[in-house]
């Protein structure tokens, strides 16, 4: 797969935008691992670089009232030529938006896999912690679904 395609490469893994879009918290966390498992970027640098990658991240990120978050995440790192200065971010992001409580504000914090071999440990890890309790405990008010350079 090219980064370029990423988005429209994990609809078709999904099974169509709109399959994808109606997903929850859970099943979101399973597809991407299992998309990261299966499919690489051919574009991308290697996985040994960090070159792609899976972030999972929670939280209040703004102070200015911003609800709470959970997002599941696929970041590419691409060289456009030789140099160091021309590296892109890309961040493949669907974000679940929930009303903000005395419990989930105080939880803030992130995992990152950057090899597909430790998908299975990684999504273990995000599922025993209290922001996966809270996050699968409440029902979303809304979900997103980005792709941008960061």
């Amino acid at each position: 797969m090219k980064t370029s395609d990423a988005l429209s490469d994990l609809e078709g893994y999904a099974g169509g935008r709109s399959r994808l879009s109606a997903l929850e918290l859970p099943e979101t966390l399973e597809l991407l691992c299992r998309w990261y498992a299966d499919e690489r970027a051919d574009d991308a640098l290697a996985i040994t670089d960090d070159g792609d990658g899976l972030l999972v991240e929670w939280g209040t990120f703004a102070f200015d009232g911003t609800p709470w978050q959970f997002s599941v995440t696929r970041q590419f790192t691409i060289w456009e030529d030789d140099s160091d200065e021309d590296v892109e971010l890309w961040q493949l992001a669907i974000t679940f938006i929930f009303a903000s409580t005395s419990t989930n504000e105080t939880l803030t914090d992130s995992r990152w896999c950057f090899d597909p071999d430790d998908v299975v440990a990684f999504a273990d890890s995000v599922r025993t912690g209290p922001a996966w309790t809270a996050a699968t405990g409440d029902r979303a008010l809304a979900s997103e679904i980005d792709y941008e350079q960061v």
